[in-house]
């Protein structure tokens, strides 16, 4: 094994272990919600429930979080120079610098990725999407989209897990090479603003699909193993944006999901 690629595996199993350590110093410190208790699930998802309500009220991020998460992203940084190639560096990196509320480094950090083409400017139209520059956004994920691998892009683009029951039953598998027209005409019937250049509802669905990717077999706040209820939660939902605690459950949020027994 040549000295940089054992480089680059040592850049990497330091950078997961400092994840880790990050989300443990998270789920010791999350501030406590209290409430009269979870209202009945509005969908069951495998080990979840998930639930929609009017309550966005974010507690403040405690210091030991936002000071472990500054160490992490050094950490990544560095990791970053070591094996400027490596894509789950560059997820994590753009990953955490979003959750920071640091859009535009992350979008930075996306734009000087030289991992695979298709994942940096998957990276780059999540970052910008965060950033709400949906028209450069819905521009990076058509580059990333032309250049994924075929089974990628097939999830991506598969409309059908959107569509409720008796649609899926009159129209099939929408997107994934099948009823493209239809998909299309779709997105567009989504779109909020036509005057707008851009489909944020659309670049919101990728940037889905772009963190799923990132969170897939790592730690979060959760503290439990990705699986496929998690990567549908957030393809449904969206990502947790905020997390608490309360009564021995823990809630993810803006999209909220509660760990079910």
């Amino acid at each position: 094994m040549s000295l940089q690629r054992a480089d680059s595996i040592d850049a990497r199993k330091r950078a997961a272990r400092m994840q880790s350590w990050f989300e443990r110093v998270r789920h010791a410190n999350l501030p406590m919600r209290f409430s009269g208790g979870a209202p009945p699930c509005d969908a069951r998802i495998g080990r979840f429930c998930q639930w929609n309500d009017d309550d966005t009220t974010v507690s403040k991020e405690p210091k030991p979080i936002k000071e472990a998460r500054d160490k992490l992203l050094r950490t990544l940084d560095s990791a970053a120079n070591r094996s400027p190639r490596d894509e789950w560096i560059i997820g994590q990196r753009v990953r955490y610098l979003v959750e920071a509320g640091r859009d535009s480094d992350a979008v930075k950090v996306a734009r000087s990725c030289e991992a695979t083409r298709w994942w940096c400017e998957a990276l780059t139209g999540l970052a910008l999407h965060e950033l709400e520059d949906y028209a450069a956004s819905d521009t990076a994920f058509r580059e990333a989209l032309k250049a994924m691998p075929d089974g990628e892009r097939c999830r991506w683009t598969d409309m059908s897990p959107l569509l409720d029951d008796s649609q899926r039953k009159r129209f099939g598998k929408v997107g994934c090479g099948r009823n493209e027209a239809l998909a299309e005409r779709l997105w567009w019937l989504a779109d909020p603003f036509l005057a707008i250049p851009g489909n944020e509802r659309q670049t919101e669905h990728y940037a889905r699909h772009v963190m799923n990717r990132i969170l897939d077999g790592t730690r979060d706040g959760f503290s439990v193993q990705w699986r496929d209820d998690l990567r549908e939660l957030v393809v449904r939902y969206g990502w947790s944006r905020y997390w608490s605690r309360c009564a021995r459950k823990l809630y993810g949020s803006i999209r909220r999901a509660r760990i079910g027994t």
